[in-house]
């Protein structure tokens, strides 16, 4: 609706609930409902397809609209919601006048999702790649129907990355505007965050959010945060960019997410899942580096086995959290090993990181399914372990609100 001025009010908007989605994505999993064969060959799940009678979407409706238009929408909405109204099934006539569907029968599945017309009755066009905001590219670069078309972001090209860790920023939860992010192309969660800020900005962002488990993040074995992608001893490619994670602190007590040295060193099949994607980038981490940036109390030691990560890989970065800055004055947040900028990412920080060139037919999260978490390893006498974690954990976090799930 065009207001006075010439200011748009939208009168309805789709809204989804995420909660219900992974509801019935994890009920059709263990009840053996999913058919992994039907998942497509770039990688990309689509075996689930769920409308407006599952209850994972919906439409709100404005409170602009008048009560007659209203009451017919609310109409509309039911009927579709029970079947009685197929939108599709009717003749379907595209902006440059092609019969898109002659009326005698509905579109199928593959047809709604490839729609790339605007029907004839609509003002306006759909935008190409170049007309889109900056914080839009990357969402129609991961979910685009034309993204293969797209060129190949160039190698070498500054990649803007916000990194957080340890206490919620205000400024992007409390206060947040879409301008904080702006620019930014991926979010990394060096652990011990609530899983509601990391849904937040999973939900507010239009980029990937990756994270690892800090030493306080044992609730997540229960109820991971939703929407948000897992990388602990896991390898994340976006666009070229390759990022590995390996969480956890020093153990000072009984906890999930805390390990000795020798457990740090042994118990994590990083290496090997590098060497695949022929080297890392990043390597994300929730202690530091031991003897850079961390302290001398054994809760707050860092791990000196990723030392030889980083004299093998040479990463540009290694992120990392656990060293709270309002520890002290002195503290810096930053060191150097080597080539390497070993950062302290504390409540939240923005780095700039070179990509290389996306390598292809590299995949997000290779064999999550059926890898199990390094967390699951070498626990102590009395320390909690969550039955079936190993599979159901990776369910949870290998999914991403852009509905991206490698399997």
């Amino acid at each position: 609706m065009v207001r006075p001025g010439g200011v748009l009010q939208d009168l309805a908007t789709p809204f989804w609930h995420w909660g219900q989605f992974y509801e019935n994505v994890i009920r059709t999993v263990l009840n053996g409902g999913w058919v992994r064969d039907k998942s497509g060959t770039d990688g990309r799940a689509v075996n689930y397809w769920w409308g407006m009678n599952s209850g994972v979407m919906d439409v709100l409706l404005s409170r602009e609209l008048p009560p007659d238009v209203n009451h017919l929408a609310q109409i509309l909405r039911s009927g579709v919601t029970s079947g009685m109204i197929d939108p599709f099934h009717c003749r379907i006539t595209a902006q440059d006048g092609s019969v898109k569907n002659s009326g005698r029968h509905g579109l199928d599945l593959e047809q709604i999702a490839h729609m790339d017309y605007l029907c004839d009755a609509v003002d306006g066009h759909i935008p190409e790649y170049d007309e889109l905001a900056d914080i839009a590219k990357p969402m129609y670069r991961m979910q685009g129907i034309h993204r293969d078309l797209l060129p190949v972001e160039e190698g070498g090209r500054a990649v803007k990355i916000l990194a957080i860790a340890d206490e919620e920023c205000k400024a992007l939860w409390d206060y947040f505007t879409p301008d904080k992010l702006e620019g930014s192309r991926l979010i990394i969660a060096c652990g011990d965050l609530s899983r509601h800020y990391l849904e937040y900005l999973a939900t507010m962002a239009p980029m990937p959010v990756l994270y690892v488990h800090g030493n306080h993040d044992e609730s997540y074995d229960l109820l991971p945060p939703q929407g948000v992608i897992c990388i602990d001893d896991e390898v994340y490619v976006h666009n070229g960019l390759r990022v590995a994670g390996l969480g956890g602190s020093c153990r000072y007590h009984t906890g999930a997410w805390q390990f000795t040295e020798a457990e740090m060193k042994n118990g994590s099949t990083a290496c090997g899942k590098i060497d695949r994607h022929g080297g890392v980038d990043i390597l994300v981490t929730h202690a530091p580096l031991h003897g850079y940036g961390d302290m001398t109390d054994l809760p707050h030691r860092g791990f000196t086995a990723f030392s030889t990560l980083l004299d093998r890989y040479h990463p540009q970065y290694m992120l990392h959290g656990h060293i709270h800055l309002n520890y002290g004055a002195s503290i810096p947040r930053e060191h150097t090993y080597g080539t390497t900028r070993i950062v302290n990412c504390f409540e939240r920080v923005y780095l700039d990181v070179d990509a290389p060139a996306p390598s292809p037919g590299t995949a997000c999260l290779p064999g999550c399914w059926a890898t199990i978490s390094r967390a699951a390893i070498g626990r102590p006498p009395g320390c909690r372990t969550v039955p079936g974690r190993a599979m159901l954990a990776p369910t949870f976090q290998t999914f991403s609100l852009q509905g991206e799930l490698f399997l």
